[in-house]
């Protein structure tokens, strides 16, 4: 990015190059977390609606099974992405704590009423995860293409 100055009488043009700080968002980013959540939305309604028995839809076969898995693949990603970006402009482990509590505290918020509706249970789902896997991966961070070249091997 760039930003353009002008002075005084004539236009003088620089060129300053801006590095991100820590209120920069990245569109992209944001973006791919908005689809994100619009096919989790999508998704659960289609739960409910096979759930009250207004479709017969088979949601763990086909292709919304690997809707849900491309959904589900989608906000770990997001997840593992925001943490590298975080750890770049601010490598505090208070806030991986808190962000981890935080998320893994929602994810038994919505187990507790899933359960206390009797729809069900959710044992560990997606947020138990996050939540969990930010507060544990805080020491990897620092090895960056280690852990890519790892996540290939092992993926």
């Amino acid at each position: 990015m760039t930003t353009r100055e002008s002075s005084g009488v004539g236009m003088v043009v620089n060129d300053v190059e801006q590095t991100p700080n820590a209120h920069t968002r990245y569109w992209e980013i944001d973006t791919l977390r908005g689809v994100a959540i619009v096919m989790m939305v999508i998704f659960h309604l289609m739960w409910d609606l096979v759930n009250f028995q207004v479709s017969d839809a088979i949601l763990y076969a086909g292709f919304w099974k690997y809707f849900q898995r491309f959904t589900a693949c989608s906000f770990v990603f997001l997840a593992g992405v925001s943490l590298a970006i975080v750890y770049q402009r601010k490598p505090e482990f208070s806030r991986y704590l808190k962000r981890g509590l935080y998320v893994f505290g929602c994810g038994m918020l919505f187990s507790l009423a899933v359960w206390l509706f009797g729809i069900g249970y959710v044992h560990f789902g997606v947020l138990h995860m996050i939540g969990v896997s930010s507060i544990l991966a805080y020491p990897l961070l620092r090895y960056k293409w280690l852990n890519v070249f790892l996540w290939f091997i092992f993926y």
